[in-house]
């Protein structure tokens, strides 16, 4: 299983996230009403992992702001860099996870 597939997998399963991410990253949620619970922008549907993807798009994240402005969600710098912060410190426990599973 790639790194890609165990973060972001088809269909709705999801891997578990420990809470310290939440509590470390406070504008990211999951709230299973929420796109079944993926990680996602406080107040929004704006799922992380769309912030990871939108963000190759667009040399700046004033860009992609004004593309979900365009959408009617109103979202901060703040909150789309902790949506790609969030993003990264996930990825980096999947490859831990990864890294162990492969050593053992």
């Amino acid at each position: 299983m790639s790194l890609h597939q165990y973060l972001i997998p088809e269909g709705k399963f999801l891997q578990n996230i420990p809470d310290s991410l939440f509590r470390k990253f406070n504008k990211i949620s999951s709230d299973p009403q929420v796109h079944s619970g993926w990680p996602h922008i406080k107040g929004t549907r704006i799922l992380a992992s769309d912030v990871l993807r939108s963000s190759i798009q667009y040399e700046e994240l004033s860009q992609l702001i004004k593309e979900y402005r365009k959408m009617g969600a109103h979202v901060s710098s703040g909150d789309l860099d902790q949506a790609l912060r969030f993003m990264i410190a996930w990825m980096n426990l999947g490859l831990n996870e990864t890294k162990r599973k492969t050593t053992k």
